[in-house]
């Protein structure tokens, strides 16, 4: 007997939970602020005045705004335009900075102004890595560039390489 009664207890209060539910959606709700915009869709509503009851059809309205379609047609143009000049002081600044240029692919064009310093290459050193050809303009500045025996600087990407005011040894 406590079997059934316990089971009558649950069924009862699963029933009394689901009406309590149904009664509160069926509350009407006067703090709610309902906003329509007309100007999308329409709903008609039908009032029956014999009864309580209130119901509602949707009405579809269809609309007279245009859509507009466009193509947009994209060129693969190379957009670099930048420059970057570069204040140089040493071998080591020079060689690291046309290695930048080089690797780089946000500049197109670098310009290095040599100041006084000692611009001496004492390795071979080839530059092929990365895939940017920027113009590389080195303004000397009536520096002495000099190249050990047997050293050299390469450019095997297809840099345009311009060098202005230079003093070219090799010793």
């Amino acid at each position: 007997m406590t079997k059934n009664l316990k089971s009558m207890f649950f069924v009862l209060a699963i029933i009394t939970l689901l009406t309590t539910v149904g009664a509160v959606c069926a509350a009407d709700d006067t703090n709610t602020t309902t906003t329509v915009d007309n100007s999308i869709s329409e709903v008609a509503t039908v009032t029956d005045t014999t009864s309580n009851h209130v119901a509602t059809e949707p009405v579809t309205t269809t609309s007279n705004k245009k859509v507009d379609t466009k193509t947009i047609e994209k060129e693969n143009k190379n957009l670099k335009t930048a420059t970057k000049t570069v204040e140089v002081y040493n071998y080591t600044d020079f060689l690291n900075t046309i290695t930048n240029a080089v690797e780089d692919s946000y500049f197109n064009e670098y310009v290095l102004n040599l100041n006084p310093g000692l611009y001496q290459i004492t390795a071979n050193k080839v530059l092929d890595v990365g895939t940017n050809k920027p113009n590389i303009i080195i303004n000397a500045n009536n520096q002495s560039l000099t190249a050990t025996r047997n050293s050299y600087i390469r450019f095997n990407n297809g840099c345009n390489i311009t060098i202005n005011d230079a003093i070219i040894t090799h010793s």
